[in-house]
Parts: structure tokens; C-alpha cells; sequence
């Protein structure tokens, strides 16, 4: 779920943005997101492997009798999530909304937001096996655009200059 989390709020809530600001550097800035998800991934993978039990990183620490730790760990947890949900839910209503416009992006987000948290109450089983589904889709779609559509060139930098106070603005 996790993973579907990072796709969606990463590569389709973010990328906008991030491109306006990196410039053609996007590529090199995704490399480096890329990176540092998947040693996240890995660390959470041997964790996984080696210490079997459900709950993650709350009660990995709560195992090794850090009480503290396993709280901030849950806490940090749970406001990913909702942060993560609320940024889908955000994006998704971005991208219905160029297709239908004229319908509420607030709506749609809450709506969004609403019916996961009514799929999340029904079933655990069935909120994981939807988000994988979804974030299957999602990668497919991602690839299916072609390498072609990435453009590699040096980045483009603002231009910039120092003020009298010796700072620098962009020009």
C-alpha cells in the first residue's frame, strides 16, 4: 500500500509542480527520489523478513522496547497516510476535472476521499488488493507513454543576480 502511496502522490500529484521548478533537471531530481524509495523499500523489506509481524515500523520499535519510538513510528504512519490520501484524492479531482469541467474540484477530492475511506472500513484485504490494482495501472500507464516522451538536456536553470545586499534573485 505503501508503494501505491509513493506512485500516486509522487509521480502523479507531484510531477507538475516539481517539473516547473527542476526544469529539464527532472529526470535527475526522479533518480534521486527513486533512490532514496527504494533503500526505504529494502530497509523495510529486511525488517519485514526478518522480524514477521504485522504493523510495520510501530512495532518493530515497540519489539525492541522502544515505546516512544513506536509511538512517533504509528503516529508518523497514520499522518502519511491521510497527507498521502488527501494528495490523490486532490490530484485525481485535477485530472476528472480537465475531462469533465465544470464539476467541483473540492467535491470530487472529498467524494474521492470519502468512498477510500468507506472501501477502507469495509475490508483491509480489499483496500490492499485495489491499490495494487490501481498502482498496477498506473505503472502500466507510466511506461505505455515511452521513453520518447522524456527529454534529456541540460537543466535550466532560473537566471539569477545579486541584489545590493549581496542575495540572489531570479531574474
Amino acid at each position: 500500500m505503501t508503494a501505491g502511496m509513493i506512485i500516486g502522490t509522487g509521480i502523479f500529484g507531484a510531477t507538475g509542480a516539481a517539473a516547473a521548478q527542476a526544469g529539464s533537471g527532472i529526470l535527475l531530481a526522479m533518480a534521486l527520489g527513486g533512490l532514496v524509495c527504494l533503500f526505504t523499500g529494502v530497509s523495510a523489506v529486511q525488517l519485514g523478513v526478518n522480524y514477521p509481524k504485522e504493523g510495520g515500523a510501530f512495532t518493530w520499535a515497540r519489539q525492541f522496547n522502544h515505546k516512544r519510538l513506536g509511538f512517533v513510528a504509528g503516529f508518523a504512519y497514520l499522518s502519511k497516510a491521510i497527507f498521502s490520501l488527501s494528495v490523490i484524492s486532490l490530484a485525481f479531482a485535477e485530472y476528472t476535472t480537465q475531462l469533465t469541467p465544470g464539476v467541483p474540484k473540492n467535491l470530487l477530492a472529498a467524494s474521492a476521499m470519502i468512498a477510500m475511506i468507506f472501501v477502507n472500513m469495509l475490508d483491509i484485504a480489499l483496500t490492499a488488493r485495489l491499490v495494487i490494482g490501481l498502482m498496477i495501472v498506473n505503472v502500466s500507464l507510466l511506461f505505455s507513454s515511452g521513453p520518447g516522451t522524456a527529454s534529456c538536456g541540460p537543466p535550466s536553470w532560473p537566471a539569477r543576480s545579486r541584489t545590493r545586499e549581496g542575495r540572489f534573485h531570479a531574474q
